[in-house]
Parts: structure tokens; C-alpha cells; sequence
């Protein structure tokens, strides 16, 4: 993946100082249901997907796809975080 460091198993631990879209968006329902993917061409996770968020809580978005099949693939986190 991306980041070693967003390889933490289990839903996040937010603070109040979490205050990125992703942060605001993101269920646990949602990430389990993410878990297993992976994207076609860097082969990204969910993990590698919300690492930026997790590393630096004011960010304003809090994710990044690694490639073009991100959007597809990850698309009940990224398609909620793009609308918003």
C-alpha cells in the first residue's frame, strides 16, 4: 500500500480534531464493507485511501485515490466525500 502506517486494523479512533470530509463521512459500516478491495492499477486499499485523514486531522478532504479505479471501487466513501 501507500502508507505502512494506515495499516491499522479496526474503524478509526476520531477526535474533535478530525474535522476532514472523509472523517465526517466515513462508518465502520462502510469501511468493513471496503476492507477486501483493492484498486486495478496501484492497487490501493481503503487504508492507503484515508491515510492522509488519519495523518493530519485538520485536513480539509482527508483521502486520495491512488488511481482511476479508486472512484469505482471506493465509491460509497469517495462519491460522499466528492457530493459534499
Amino acid at each position: 500500500g501507500a502508507d505502512s502506517a494506515a495499516d491499522r486494523v479496526g474503524f478509526p479512533s476520531f477526535s474533535p480534531l478530525h474535522t476532514s470530509l472523509m472523517a465526517q463521512h466515513l462508518t465502520r459500516e462502510m469501511l468493513e464493507s471496503l476492507e477486501e478491495a483493492k484498486s486495478a492499477l496501484a492497487e490501493w486499499s481503503v487504508r492507503d485511501i484515508i491515510s492522509p485523514g488519519l495523518r493530519e486531522p485538520s485536513a480539509t478532504i482527508g483521502c486520495v485515490a491512488g488511481d482511476a479505479d479508486c472512484y469505482e471501487r471506493f465509491a460509497p466513501l469517495l462519491d460522499r466525500v466528492i457530493d459534499a
